[in-house]
């Protein structure tokens, strides 16, 4: 039997265009660290959406992020017109 999708709601808010809705309802109990990390890709990914990029000073995206964070901040360092940072990945991931 398969183990419940404990972020379904989260993706299906983001998927659905309710952003906020996603960041508001972070809060989830009983996620590992890789249901952890992708629910933090989701977040930062309705915040890109929303028009704010404050992914580029969490400390959760730095070197030691997953990936998909760290290609979130890339995202968002993109979408800002920081194009001189976005080149720079050794020294700003």
């Amino acid at each position: 039997m398969a183990s419940p999708d404990l972020l379904f709601n989260l993706r299906n808010l983001f998927y659905l265009g309710a952003y906020q809705a996603a960041i508001n309802n972070i809060d989830i109990p009983g996620l590992d660290a890789a249901a952890a990390a992708e629910r933090d890709a989701i977040v930062f990914r309705s915040y890109i959406a929303l028009g704010s990029y404050q992914v580029r000073t969490h400390p959760a995206s730095g070197a030691s992020a997953a990936t998909s964070l760290q290609a979130v901040k890339l995202l968002a360092l993109y979408l800002t017109g920081d194009k001189v940072s976005a080149l720079d990945l050794n020294c700003r991931l």
